[in-house]
């Protein structure tokens, strides 16, 4: 009969998989966030889309991602 070794514990299996990102994340998201902001606005200067409805679309398509 083979021997049974133990793995990970729940509670580490769990911490592992609740770690949180670092602030780093937090700054890319903004960043990210207002460059496309300033740009769907930017190409929707002369066109008669609001601004609010593309900036819906936008977050539609990144979150299906």
């Amino acid at each position: 009969m083979a021997a049974v070794t133990e793995g990970p514990s729940i509670d580490e299996f769990v911490r592992e998989e609740n770690s949180s990102a670092g602030p780093e994340v937090a700054v890319i998201f903004a960043g990210v966030s207002l460059v496309l902001g300033i740009a769907s606005r930017h190409l929707l200067r002369g066109t008669r889309v609001p601004y609010t409805v593309a900036l819906l679309i936008l977050g539609i398509a990144l979150g299906a991602v």
